[in-house]
Parts: C-alpha cells; sequence; structure tokens
C-alpha cells in the first residue's frame, strides 16, 4: 500500500449510503483506491491473479492484456492478440492463462481461437484452432479446458488427469444464447428461465456447485448446476460476478437512451441483502472480484483502475 501512488477515498458506507439500512449490509466497512497505471491510457480489470496483489488488464476494445502489479505499479504486456482482454481464465497457481485470439478469414468472417499463456516464459500454445462460433473455457485447478459448439472437449493437463478433468463442469451460451453446461464431454441447455430468455454474463460459482447469469432486460439470478433452484439476485445487477459462494457483486448503470448518466458497484447475498459499494457519479463498471484480500477491482467510464476494499 505504501508504494501507490494513488487518490485514498474512504467511502462509509452508514455514513455516505444513509438508504443502506444496517440490516441490509453485505460487508461492514467499505474504501475506495483510485490507482494510476502508468502507460495507459484506459484500462479495465479483467482478473485478479491468485495472489490478490496483481491484475489482468485490458483496453476499451478488449485488445490485448496486461499484467498490472499494484504494489510497485510495475506493468508487463502478456499479448497484443485481439479479444485477448474479452474473460481471460487463470489457473488456480497463477502460471497460465487462458485468452481468445480474434482473427478474420478470407471472406471477412470473425474466428476465434483459443490460447494457453505460460505466465513463467511467456509463450503461448494453441489449445483451440480458430472456428467461427465462441467457445468455452476454465480451468480445473491448473488444467485448461475448452469446450467446441459441438460438445468435444480439448484439454490442456497440468498436473490432472484427463478423466477427472472432464468432470468439471464448464458452462458456456450456445448460439441460440441460451445457458449450457458440459460434463464428461456431453453437453446439456439449461434455459433455467425458459427458452424465450437471453442469457448473458454466465459463470460457476467457485464451488462448482451453481451458475450465475443474467437475463436480457430482467436480471441477474442463481440457479443449480442441473437447472433448477432458480434464485433471483437482482434487477440492478450487470456484469455480475461471484465474491464467494454466497455473494455477488455487480454494477446497476443508467442511461438517458443516448449516454451513460450513471454507474456503481454494488454488492448482494442470496439470502437477499443488498448494499451499494460506490456512489453512482463515480461510473464505476465491469467489477471483478478477490475474496481472499476482500479487493473488489472495477474500472471508471473514463477508463481508470479502481480497487474497492470490503470486509464483512
Amino acid at each position: 500500500m505504501k508504494h501507490y501512488v494513488f487518490l485514498r477515498n474512504a467511502i462509509l458506507l452508514c455514513a455516505l449510503f444513509c438508504t443502506q439500512g444496517l440490516v441490509a449490509q453485505v460487508f461492514s466497512s467499505v474504501s475506495m483506491d483510485t490507482i494510476p497505471v502508468p502507460g495507459m491510457e484506459f484500462s479495465r480489470p479483467v482478473g485478479f491473479m491468485p495472489d490478490g496483489r496483481s491484475l489482468l488488464l485490458t483496453t476499451a476494445t478488449q485488445a490485448g492484456l496486461w499484467l498490472y502489479g499494484m504494489e510497485n505499479q510495475s506493468l508487463r504486456q502478456l499479448t497484443d492478440a485481439l479479444g485477448a482482454g474479452s474473460e481471460p481464465a487463470v489457473s488456480a497457481d497463477g502460471s497460465s492463462v487462458i485468452h481468445r485470439t480474434v482473427s478474420f478469414n478470407a471472406t471477412h468472417q470473425r474466428l476465434m481461437a483459443l490460447d494457453v499463456l505460460d505466465m513463467t516464459n511467456g509463450k503461448a500454445d494453441r489449445l483451440l484452432q480458430p472456428q467461427r462460433q465462441v467457445p468455452a473455457y476454465r480451468f480445473a485447478e491448473n488444467t485448461a479446458m475448452a469446450v467446441c459448439p459441438a460438445g468435444e472437449q480439448v484439454y490442456k493437463v497440468r498436473g490432472m488427469a484427463q478423466a477427472d478433468a472432464s468432470r468439471m463442469p464448464v458452462v458456456s451460451l450456445n448460439e441460440d444464447l441460451q445457458l449450457a453446461v458440459t460434463e464428461g464431454g456431453a453437453t446439456r441447455v439449461l434455459s433455467p428461465n425458459g427458452t424465450e430468455a437471453t442469457y448473458l454474463w454466465p459463470s460457476l460459482s467457485p464451488d462448482g456447485s451453481r451458475v450465475l447469469y443474467y437475463v436480457s432486460g430482467v436480471g441477474a439470478y442463481v440457479c443449480n448446476i442441473a437447472g433448477d433452484g432458480v434464485t433471483f439476485v437482482s434487477h440492478d445487477c450487470r456484469a455480475p460476478q461471484w465474491f464467494d459462494d454466497e455473494t455477488i457483486v455487480g454494477m446497476y448503470d443508467t442511461d438517458d437512451t443516448k449516454v451513460l448518466t450513471s454507474s456503481c458497484i454494488m454488492a448482494y447475498t442470496l439470502d437477499g441483502k443488498s448494499q451499494q459499494l460506490t456512489s453512482p457519479s463515480s461510473f464505476t463498471m465491469y467489477p471483478r472480484c478477490h475474496a481472499a484480500s476482500g479487493r473488489i477491482a472495477c474500472c471508471t467510464a473514463d477508463g481508470r483502475l479502481v480497487v474497492v476494499h470490503a470486509e464483512r
């Protein structure tokens, strides 16, 4: 912390957000740091490294991926690949990162490949060849897993047997934007809110038992891995992320149909509590969470890096 050159803004929720009652609080105290990122005009966090002290950053267009050390303000570009900043995945030991690589074919159709970047030597290994549809992927501990549109799984094994990895669920969206889960090489469509709904931002809970997702125009929900036990989280929780197995963090943004008028970071628990973590006038958006350190990274509309510190 002493190495930061930042604007320290202490935010005490009871004082600043009096509309949030004590009963509704998710965290007991919250503070916020605006942290400079020398060398990047626009920095959007897209993931924490396992130690919670480093972040993966990308640009406004999600082109390229950088590793940023918050304590010493070190910045290292990992790749300049198009699409690399769109939902990268980090292995449990922090040694590898899966990222997307976008290219175009001779007829200008958009293709997407998956690469596994070795953080120790900077080399990338192709996990999935370029294809038209968006694949799903994750790390099961340190095993990189990808699901092709047809449901066939591809593995890059690091310390886990392929048979064990195949039992780890992978959440995806199919071409109709329906929620799907692949396990053991078989993909099933869930559609927990009906096939007429459009699903966005799906993710597995840290314990792998539930799925968080957003229904376009409606709000955020959680369901069991089987697609039942649907729990409503909030209408005002876009780009939702798991903080832990019982806590969701997302953004509540408003506009006048032309421009963004406000945006703040919100926290919710599955038993109905909610809390506003940043001011709507801060224009903070797209949170990423690291529960062990209590940190929530996000960016402002103009690309400044913000880290929220939340304590239970």
